[in-house]
């Protein structure tokens, strides 16, 4: 998680980076399990909340816009595997980082929902289901 969220491209219209994080949370959530996965970004979030650098905002989140997503991480291995079949489960937890990192986005910024869905939530759709293929193969190819 660490080094996916060094990948990282800025956005001039948002504080929110495109990174690769959404692939190792969904891969792992899928591979692993939800509770091994959900531990791994626990320590993740703790780590990046104790000062380590391993968010993708260098000045890290605690209680910036962004913190939704990362709180989007934890909680998505949970969602993967509460579905029969990983696909569903995979776009589902994408589609719950989009709305934790959303709905955060709004209580900490002055723009309305719509402004936040156009400028923190859509430029990353396709990127992220690209991501969320990409974790659906690694998490096959892992657990055989």
């Amino acid at each position: 998680m660490a080094l996916a969220a060094q990948v990282r491209a800025p956005l001039p219209w948002t504080p929110v980076p495109v990174t690769l994080q959404t692939l190792p949370v969904l891969a792992v959530g899928f591979a692993v399990g939800w509770r091994r996965a959900t531990a791994g970004m626990l320590l993740f979030l703790a780590l990046g909340l104790l000062g380590a650098h391993v968010f993708a905002v260098p000045t890290g989140v605690t209680f910036s816009p962004t913190l939704g997503y990362i709180l989007g991480f934890v909680a998505a291995p949970v969602v993967v595997a509460r579905f029969r079949h990983p696909a569903a489960g995979i776009t589902a937890a994408t589609a719950l980082i989009w709305c934790l990192g959303a709905a955060w986005f709004v209580l900490h910024t002055d723009m309305s929902a719509i402004q936040v869905l156009a400028l923190a939530v859509a430029p990353f759709i396709p990127g992220d289901l690209l991501k969320a293929y990409a974790a659906y193969r690694i998490g096959l190819w892992v657990r055989r």
